[in-house]
């Protein structure tokens, strides 16, 4: 909560003042805390942020077993050998690619794998997957989202980090070094219900 256990930015940085708005407050006032998922550290770091004595903690497993979990490792940086796969299905279906997002450990990450279905694809199939980054700017970062949110939009497969409802499959290029990271990204997909996959991708260098 307002915190980053990486080197990377925190997420919310307001959501760490919380406490500080809870010490005004008559101490009879009730505060409840949610969070779809956190390892016990975060919860631990949570409950101290706000200044949460005596509570009650309601738990329940964030497991979804409409996920198959699917773990892939390759000894060698080979784009193609890992995801061609995808390229040849927008070079087969084109605008009903289902929509899929790799999540990428970095902007360099990003940039390659965008760059290697540049040079799988045809330029007058670029427009059916795109990069999603901090880099990117605030009018292209909005017309991608409406794109993507949009189960018929144009936009079928994204190289970003970004929250989109009705997902099936979920691309993890490089392991998350937090639990809980692993569990928010996976469980972007099959959001619906519906039998749904997350991949995880390891070689060097992700």
């Amino acid at each position: 909560m307002g915190h980053s256990s990486t080197k990377s930015s925190a997420f919310r940085k307001c959501y760490g003042q919380l406490g500080q708005l809870r010490s005004i407050l008559n101490q009879s006032t009730c505060v409840v805390a949610m969070t779809a998922t956190a390892t016990t550290t975060v919860r631990r770091t949570i409950v101290d942020s706000l200044g949460m004595r005596n509570y009650s903690l309601i738990e329940v497993s964030p497991e979804r077993h409409n996920i198959k979990y699917v773990v892939f490792k390759t000894a060698d940086k080979n784009f193609e050998s890992v995801f061609k796969w995808i390229a040849d299905e927008i070079l087969e279906k084109g605008r009903s690619t289902e929509r899929m997002i790799l999540y990428c450990q970095s902007r360099k990450n990003v940039s390659e794998l965008h760059s290697f279905f540049c040079s799988l694809l045809p330029k007058v199939l670029y427009a059916f997957f795109e990069m999603y980054h901090t880099n990117t700017e605030g009018d292209v970062q909005k017309k991608i989202i409406n794109s993507f949110a949009q189960e018929d939009g144009e936009v079928r497969i994204l190289f970003a980090t970004i929250d989109v409802r009705g997902l099936h499959t979920v691309i993890l290029v490089g392991h998350p070094t937090e639990l809980d990271d692993l569990m928010q990204l996976s469980g972007r997909a099959g959001r619906d219900g519906t039998q749904s996959v997350a991949i995880v991708v390891n070689y060097p260098g992700c």
